[in-house]
């Protein structure tokens, strides 16, 4: 069995400077493991129950699976937070059969699971505020990628999940059946409602926005239309070391990271049973699901959705990219064009102008051109700079110049903003 899985590693120069020069401490040195694994998930858990830690454990049916528990605390945690966060990783630490340790590694035994305890909540050990959970899930991938390396994990994929997660049966069925030539895959998900009936509400309709906002992308024509939402996410192993990781964010280092993979290949979404995701509130960090419910209940009850109009204009840009390549001898003739088109659905020529100006689009269009031989690797120039960082900013140009995001409250005004995007049963 180790030689079979030895064979699995092929040599990459990409693989081995990351290893080398960027990944974390955790992953070197694992001489003495005797076990060997066809699947690796990441865990971040911050303040999380061990019990619900366990559950995830135990609902996994791949056996031949190591789960990397990476139990972190920021050096901001407050002391009821980091005390949740010990005694979670006290109790994983002495329920389980220990069967390899060093520093602050442990590899134990629980419920037929192989689960490899990182103490990152010890007060030598905790993280730096602005890294976050990013860099919680860069040492879960990063001692993946080693163990592959080593020979200890047969996987091309690094999974990441969270500790509120519910994964489906199939969960690690969807990668090889599906994959082709995918860098990274966003699994299926949705989330369970949690709390009184306003707070479910709330989650129904921030879930909505994802969605809508995903449609939109798509309907745009947009190479960035998937989700970007760590407990959902795989990347293959080489793909994640030419980005050099996980980025080092307290939050959004889902959406960096799977900004940067976009540029190597495709993302694939997953068909298959969803991921649950918990609707919980949480203030542990600076936005994203938890933090946004928990502002929605503290204000007037509200989600705010982009305005359809700026999707129309992110399609108008996109579609553009052919023209700007035939007539990049003459660009300002393309920027005309495109301006005109924009003026003429929006009503405001002056600011589609101005929207062409702020992104600097004609200086972009010159720079590719001469980097470019052909339309392809003109487009492929466009997409790697216009990508899901600046088609956000695309986006909010327009919101805050033209087009106020609408406020939503209940599912009938939903309902009315995808069906003028599309049917959201496509997303």
């Amino acid at each position: 069995m180790a030689e079979a899985v030895a064979r699995a590693y092929r040599p990459n120069k990409a693989v081995d400077k990351y290893l080398r020069e960027y990944a974390e401490a955790e992953s070197q040195g694992f001489e003495g493991i005797e076990e060997r694994w066809r699947a690796a998930l990441v865990i971040p858990a911050f303040a999380e129950d061990y019990q619900r830690l366990k559950r995830v454990a135990e609902a996994l049916t791949k056996t031949d699976c190591l789960q990397i528990w990476v139990i972190n605390a920021p050096v901001s945690a407050e002391a009821d937070a980091l005390a949740t966060t010990r005694e979670c990783l006290r109790q994983a630490q002495n329920e389980g059969r220990t069967l390899w340790r060093r520093a602050n590694l442990q590899l134990v035994e629980t419920a037929g699971r192989s689960i490899l305890l990182v103490d990152r909540c010890a007060e030598e050990a905790l993280i730096p505020k602005e890294s976050g959970v990013g860099l919680a899930r860069k040492i879960g991938g990063d001692i993946a990628l080693a163990l592959v390396v080593a020979g200890y994990l047969q996987t091309p994929w690094i999974h990441f999940t969270d500790a509120d997660a519910e994964l489906p049966s199939d969960y690690f069925e969807q990668a090889p059946q599906q994959a082709g030539d995918a860098v990274a895959l966003v699994h299926p998900f949705r989330h369970r409602g949690e709390g009184d009936a306003r707070q479910q509400l709330l989650m129904q309709l921030y879930e909505s926005k994802l969605r809508y906002y995903v449609a939109g992308l798509q309907k745009a024509g947009s190479p960035y239309a998937f989700h970007t939402i760590g407990s959902t996410l795989a990347c293959r192993t080489d793909a994640y070391a030419m980005v050099r990781g996980m980025p080092l964010r307290a939050a959004a280092e889902d959406f960096y990271l799977l900004n940067k993979l976009a540029k190597l290949g495709p993302i694939m979404q997953t068909k298959g049973g969803d991921i649950v995701l918990s609707g919980r509130l949480s203030r542990r960090v600076p936005f994203g699901t938890g933090p946004a419910l928990q502002k929605a209940l503290e204000g007037d009850g509200a989600v705010f959705f982009y305005h359809p109009a700026t999707y129309q204009c992110l399609r108008i840009l996109l579609q553009s990219v052919t023209a700007l390549w035939r007539l990049r001898e003459q660009p300002e003739a393309a920027l005309a064009d495109i301006s005109s088109e924009l003026g003429a659905y929006t009503g405001r020529e002056d600011l589609a102008g101005s929207a062409l100006e702020a992104f600097a689009i004609a200086g972009a269009v010159r720079r590719f051109a001469a980097q470019s031989s052909t339309e392809q690797a003109f487009r492929r120039h466009f997409h790697c700079w216009f990508d899901g960082f600046q088609t956000l900013k695309w986006i909010h140009w327009w919101r805050d110049n033209l087009y106020p995001s609408i406020h939503c409250d209940h599912d009938e005004q939903v309902y009315a903003l995808m069906n003028d995007i599309e049917d959201k049963d496509e997303v």
